[in-house]
């Protein structure tokens, strides 16, 4: 089991499997890692994949009041502590709404991404400008 403690002190729970070039995996709200087993098995013959718990999930810390700069901040984290500064990002519902966040914080980090069923509540995002600005692509 991997953990990485954020400078807020909050372990997160991660599992890197396979070489290539990184993908991380970010679940959606009430999940683990775990959601991704199959995508997980068939990445890791050509990627780095990288899955989280993200904080109040799976084997992660559940600390108070968690908002999505906090999951942002947590990746960042996480990223800077295995030297990754390059990485293609897979978020489903929350973790699409997160790697959308990421995305927009750190664009030289994020060189692609995939959005699966994204939430349509933009009052969620980080900033709403990138989900109008984006929202007719999100949708489809």
């Amino acid at each position: 089991m991997n953990l990485f403690l954020t400078k807020e002190n909050v372990a997160i729970h991660y599992k890197t499997k396979g070489s290539g070039y990184p993908i991380i995996l970010l679940h959606g709200v009430f999940q683990d890692m775990d959601v991704f087993e199959p995508l997980i098995k068939k990445l890791s013959k050509n990627y780095q994949v990288i899955s989280i718990d993200l904080r109040g999930h799976g084997l992660s810390d559940t600390p108070h009041d968690s908002r999505v700069d906090d999951y942002i901040s947590d990746i960042q984290q996480l990223l800077n502590a295995l030297f990754i500064n390059s990485a293609y990002v897979i978020g489903l519902e929350l973790g699409a709404t997160i790697a959308t966040g990421l995305t927009y914080k750190n664009p030289d980090l994020i060189n692609g991404m995939v959005l699966i069923n994204p939430t349509d509540n933009h009052s969620t995002f980080p900033d709403n400008r990138i989900y109008d600005r984006h929202a007719d692509e999100i949708r489809t």
